[in-house]
């Protein structure tokens, strides 16, 4: 088994995230710090409800609290021993999109995606779009949801596809869509 920071993550997010969800939530990211300013490590939890609500900052003592008991468990302890600070938080407006699920769910809403590298005509599916935008990582748009191990967004009234083994990051561009609003309202006539 690999180790260092991310492989730590990942075996903690396994041991947390059904914890969270006996809490009634789920658990969308785990980010680890070895290290803080305070000098300890930190564990971040970013949570979020299942049914589509709001997380609140009750909600985050909620599990806050819920997970003492597993971080007093002698299992965690073999995992982490040392102390640790633990922050709970919503995803935010601007949500990481993570899994091919979250693609689907939020098919209609802005996104932003960065990649790795720039898309070849054949992995966007879309010549008249790839002329473009031959050297393109970030993309803004709408997202089509995901289908064939591929994010599908439309910009500028052109649908293309994105490989998600390429893409580095995701999060919804609610900032944009927030500024398209204010636009919208700016312009229409008053009554």
């Amino acid at each position: 088994m690999s180790k260092g920071p991310n492989a730590l993550a990942s075996r903690l997010a396994e041991m947390i995230a059904p914890e969270v969800k006996r809490l009634g939530y789920d658990l969308l990211d785990l980010e680890y710090s070895p290290r803080s300013n305070l000098g300890g490590a930190v564990i971040r939890l970013f949570i979020e409800n299942p049914a589509g609500q709001g997380v609140s900052f009750e909600d985050c003592v909620k599990v806050d609290h819920g997970l003492d008991p597993l971080f007093e468990s002698s299992a965690f302890e073999e995992l982490h021993a040392e102390t640790f600070t633990l922050e709970v938080s919503s995803p935010g407006l601007d949500r990481p999109l993570k899994k091919p699920s979250d693609f689907q769910k939020f098919a209609g809403e802005r996104a932003q995606i960065k990649t790795f590298r720039p898309l070849t005509v054949e992995e966007m599916g879309n010549g008249k779009y790839f002329e473009h935008h031959q050297k393109q990582k970030n993309f803004f748009g709408i997202l089509h949801g995901y289908a064939g191990d591929s994010v599908e967004m439309e910009t500028d009234n052109e649908r293309f596809k994105i490989p998600y083994a390429l893409i580095t990051k995701a999060n919804l561009d609610i900032a944009s869509q927030l500024s398209a609003d204010d636009a919208n309202d700016k312009a229409a006539p008053s009554v």
